[in-house]
């Protein structure tokens, strides 16, 4: 009995692990979609103005107004700055929330990278990453499935993964080899 009790955690451990990534998103390889973002400061980015002389790490998240997974992973992203601009990557965050709501945010938190508006959810559209849970109407239509890409300088995906779940976020660990291997060229 114990060993069919470890076969079957084994196989829905497998299928949980499987269902937790988003089908879509951006694809590994294809070029990256632009950006129609706003800064805290309500100017203009795009790809171009915001990448690093290696690439862009974009990191999507639900709301840094109401989602206390999102504001716990964009404070712990502040450390992952360094280590980036090192391998000569630059980092932003993507939400649909307001450009005051990421200014009062970023400046509450001492946030040392952009948070960028996608009020009208075009990014997150272009990415294939809005959350299916919520319909045009509802107050959190818009939000996007929490995850990353890695673009590089060319603006090509190098990376993509994102979690259906609102608890698990990508983490260093996870997006250093891709970074690794890029600039190991």
């Amino acid at each position: 009995m114990n060993r069919l009790m470890a076969i079957l955690f084994i196989v829905f451990s497998i299928q949980a692990f499987a269902q937790e990534q988003v089908e879509g998103g951006v694809k590994v390889g294809e070029k990256a979609p632009e950006l129609s973002v706003v800064d805290a400061q309500g100017k203009p980015q795009t790809l171009a103005s915001l990448t690093g002389e290696q690439g862009l790490v974009v990191v999507f998240f639900r709301s840094a107004d109401w989602c206390p997974f999102c504001k716990r992973h964009l404070i712990e992203i502040k450390d992952w700055v360094k280590p980036l601009g090192e391998k000569g990557f630059n980092v932003v965050g993507v939400s649909y929330d307001s450009p005051a709501t990421l200014a009062a945010f970023s400046k509450a938190k001492d946030i040392n990278f952009a948070l960028l508006a996608d009020q009208n959810v075009a990014t997150i559209k272009a990415y294939n990453i809005v959350n299916s849970s919520y319909k045009p109407g509802d107050d959190n239509y818009g939000i996007p499935y929490p995850g990353a890409v890695i673009i590089d300088k060319d603006g090509v995906v190098r990376y993509s993964y994102f979690y259906e779940g609102y608890k698990k976020r990508v983490q260093w660990q996870t997006i250093e080899p891709a970074l690794n291997a890029l600039t190991a060229k």
